[in-house]
């Protein structure tokens, strides 16, 4: 049972890379609103939203408290980023 004093998590990610503007400016705006968590592709992974990696392991690197970037593809993401160790807690 999640404790109702606690701020909503929110987790974030895009096809775009965890350094595109765009999704820098979108975590800029909704960080007021609860614990923003960011997962998303090292690099730019466009049009390859719905592709998954499996015949490798993933690398995730926390850039800064709360953000991944993921050596995979917009996919992995999630999966991988919920795993971390702080993301369960």
């Amino acid at each position: 049972m999640t404790d109702p004093e606690s701020p909503s998590r929110i987790f974030v990610s895009n096809d775009d890379g965890y350094m595109a503007d765009g999704l820098q400016a979108l975590v800029k705006a909704i960080e007021d609103l609860g614990e923003v968590w960011v997962a998303a592709p090292e690099a730019e992974q466009s049009a390859s939203s719905h592709a998954i990696s499996i015949h490798r392991p993933l690398r995730i690197h926390e850039v800064r408290s709360r953000w991944f970037a993921i050596d995979g593809t917009p996919t992995d993401c999630s999966p991988a980023s919920a795993s971390t160790p702080t993301a369960t807690r």
